[in-house]
């Protein structure tokens, strides 16, 4: 990782995750908020604690929430991601069995 990217990850307050790449984070709770894409329509932030920053990540996968449906509020949980751009599909685990 190089100094630029190390800097843009820690000042954004969305986290990033590269192809292949796995984050284990602890969840915190999740809000409706309005779709950057189609603002008549509403998606999902969900609520981090990465690194000692809360960070989001916004998805409006019904998997995805069906997932974190089932996960407590400051459970860690893993997220993998496969593939790039409209093929992009994020692996799932809770880290508490």
């Amino acid at each position: 990782m190089g100094k630029l990217k190390d800097w843009a990850d820690s000042n954004s307050q969305f986290i990033t995750i590269e192809d292949g790449e796995s984050l284990e984070i602890v969840y915190k709770g999740w809000k409706n908020v309005p779709n950057r894409f189609d603002t008549d329509k509403e998606t999902i932030r969900y609520i981090f604690l990465v690194d000692g920053q809360e960070k989001y990540w916004e998805n409006g996968s019904g998997r995805t929430a069906r997932f974190f449906d089932e996960v407590k509020e400051g459970e860690p949980v893993k997220i993998t991601r496969k593939g790039e751009g409209q093929k992009t599909k994020y692996e799932l685990e809770p880290l508490i069995k």
